[in-house]
C-alpha cells in the first residue's frame, strides 16, 4: 500500500505498529487516519510476531522500535487509538524526548531545503549519537540540528558553503558554529572539515550567483573530481 503525506507530498511513510500510526519521515507529520496493516491477518490465537515499517534515522525509534504485534488486528487498532488519544506525550520515553524534538526540527529543515535522502539519514544518525543521554535546552538542540544537517552534506559528498547554507535556512551564522562546536565536544568522531580544502564548496555558491542550470553544477563538480584524481 502506498501513502502520500498530505503536508509535503512525500511517499516516505513508515508505520509505527505499537501506536498504529503512520509517520512521514520527511516532515514528521503523524498520519493516523484508518491505519491498515500491510501483511496478512491471522487468527486471534496466532501469537507469531509480525513486523512493519522501514528503518530510518529520522524518527526516535528508527522506524522499527516496538513494532511487534500479535492477535486480532481490529482489537490492536482499537486499543492503539485509545492509547494514542490518552497518552500522546507519554508514548515517548523520557530519554527520547529531546531526541524526538531534534528529529522533528530536522524534518522541518529537510522540507525547507529538499534534502537528499542520504543526507537526511546521515543527519539523523548524527543526532542519535550526540543527543543520547543529553539534557540540553531546546535552543541548544536546534543549533545542534542545524549543525548536524550541515555536517551531513559534507559527509555525503554534497558540499554546501556555510554562507549559502545559513542563507537558505535564514539563520544566524553563530548558531551554525555553536552547533558544530557542541557536536565536536559530544562526538569525537566528528572532526572539523575545512571549506577551503575542496573547491567544490564554491560551485553551488557560484551557480546560484550566476543562476546556472543544475546540469552545469553537476558538470563542474565532475570536472573538479577528475582534475583532483
Amino acid at each position: 500500500m502506498s501513502l502520500t503525506c498530505p503536508q509535503c507530498n512525500s511517499k516516505d511513510i513508515v508505520f509505527d505498529v505499537q501506536f498504529y500510526i503512520y509517520v512521514c519521515t520527511r516532515c514528521g507529520l503523524v498520519i493516523d487516519d484508518h491505519p491498515i496493516y500491510d501483511y496478512e491477518e491471522t487468527k486471534s490465537e496466532d501469537y507469531i510476531p509480525r513486523y512493519s515499517g522501514a528503518h530510518t534515522s529520522r524518527v526516535h525509534d528508527r522506524g522499527v522500535g516496538s513494532t511487534e504485534i500479535s492477535g486480532s488486528l481490529k482489537r490492536h487498532i482499537r486499543e492503539g487509538r485509545v492509547w494514542v488519544a490518552r497518552n500522546i506525550d507519554a508514548r515517548i520515553n523520557k530519554e527520547d524526548r529531546r531526541l524526538t524534538i531534534a528529529l522533528k526540527e530536522l524534518n522541518k529543515l529537510i522540507k525547507v531545503l529538499n534534502v537528499p535522502s542520504a543526507v537526511a539519514e546521515t543527519a539523523g544518525e548524527i543526532l542519535h549519537r550526540v543527543l543520547k543521554d543529553c539534557s540540553f535546552k531546546v535552543t541548544t538542540i536546534k543549533k545542534i540540528v542545524i549543525a548536524s544537517l550541515y555536517s551531513a552534506y559534507k559527509i555525503c559528498g554534497y558540499p554546501k558553503p556555510a554562507k549559502v547554507f545559513i542563507k537558505e535556512l535564514g539563520i544566524p551564522e553563530k548558531d551554525l558554529w555553536e552547533g558544530l562546536r557542541k557536536i565536536r565536544d559530544l562526538d569525537k568522531s566528528e572532526k572539523p572539515l575545512s571549506e577551503t580544502s575542496d573547491p567544490r564548496y564554491y560551485v553551488n555558491f557560484i551557480s546560484k550567483s550566476l543562476n546556472l542550470k543544475p546540469q552545469n553544477t553537476t558538470l563542474a563538480n565532475e570536472i573538479l573530481v577528475t582534475v583532483k584524481d
